[in-house]
């Protein structure tokens, strides 16, 4: 078992870097790896031979990167989300449950649940960069830093904000946000009272939920003072922290807009989630099409003719918000 010296997840980005800056020779491979980092070049030459994909998926080093990007999205927060197969059929419970007080030799009446299908079926998140040969064979730590900050935080950043958009309904290659038809609660200028309101439309369970939000809200939480002066939520700011105690998380994909901030109350106990694999691959024998809308015309650049190479992670994910009430919503929050 190796990994890295550097950051979380750096061992599988310099396992990459090795692939390209070897080129397809085990010899190259080893002598670039132990002239950029020592003895713990060897380790990561070997680990490179083979193609970085989804069939590596339980190895450790492939496991501690998917971990790695997943922390930086919401869902790395949400402590107790329930894990589930992809195409699996699940039976989610549309209704809440509450038992009944009985007299002595009385019949108890019947509890019954309202239950649903659901089945999570496997989609993807894509993150797609382009770097110069040069630049990959530089020998600086930056390189390697910005590549991996580079692709996991496109893909955390693709989840965050399709998990937490309300405008978000799913389609046939995104999941539904967890916040689409939940209760919406607009907010005042009353910080104290709109969260009372926001706890009140919520039907979750509180021991296991989040406040989700973007930093800005966040700062605009922690700086509301009470009417003796004092700060009403001293545990909050851009990092995260609590709000009356329940944890609150940051991320800069939730919603936004003129007027406002979103704070979502999320039971992380009603979520099911479904990720299981990422997939790193790339290439210098390939055109692409520069632009964020590759279905529109948009210039072709050859990868070989201009000496760059083309990286790409894709993670394969899906969730789902199985719980009644259990995701609550506060929006336009601008205190």
């Amino acid at each position: 078992m190796s990994f890295s010296t550097g950051p979380r997840g750096r061992f599988y980005i310099r396992s990459l870097c090795t692939q390209i800056g070897g080129g397809a020779s085990p010899e190259l491979a080893n002598s670039f790896a132990a002239a950029r980092w020592g003895a713990e070049g060897l380790a990561i030459s070997k680990a490179a031979v083979a193609a970085l994909t989804s069939g590596d998926i339980g190895t450790p080093e492939a496991t501690e990167y998917l971990n790695a990007v997943r922390e930086r999205s919401v869902l790395g927060g949400l402590l107790g989300t329930r894990p589930v197969a992809f195409n699996r059929r699940m039976l989610a419970r549309t209704n809440g449950a509450i038992g009944f007080w009985v007299g002595e030799a009385a019949p108890a009446p019947m509890l019954k649940a309202v239950l649903a299908g659901s089945t999570l079926k496997a989609k993807k998140v894509v993150a797609l960069i382009a770097v110069t040969d040069e630049g990959m064979r530089a020998e600086s730590p930056a390189v390697e830093a910005g590549l991996q900050a580079d692709l996991e935080t496109g893909c955390a950043g693709a989840i965050d904000q399709a998990f937490l958009d309300p405008s978000n309904a799913g389609s046939d290659t995104m999941p539904a946000s967890v916040t689409h038809g939940a209760p919406i609660i607009a907010a005042s200028s009353d910080a104290a009272a709109d969260l009372k309101a926001l706890v009140a439309a919520f039907a979750g369970d509180l021991s296991t939920s989040y406040l989700i939000t973007d930093p800005s809200t966040a700062t605009a939480l922690a700086m509301v003072r009470g009417a003796n002066g004092s700060f009403l939520f001293p545990d909050a700011g851009p990092r995260g922290g609590s709000v009356l105690g329940i944890p609150l998380l940051v991320s800069r994909h939730s919603p936004r807009d003129t007027a406002g901030g979103m704070l979502a109350l999320v039971d992380a106990s009603g979520i099911a989630l479904a990720m299981d694999s990422i997939e790193i691959s790339q290439s210098d024998q390939t055109s692409l099409a520069m632009a964020d809308t590759p279905t529109s015309p948009a210039t072709m650049v050859s990868l070989f003719q201009t000496g760059t190479t083309a990286m790409k992670a894709v993670i394969r994910c899906n969730f789902e918000n199985q719980r009644v009430g259990g995701v609550a919503v506060l929006t336009g929050v601008d205190y």
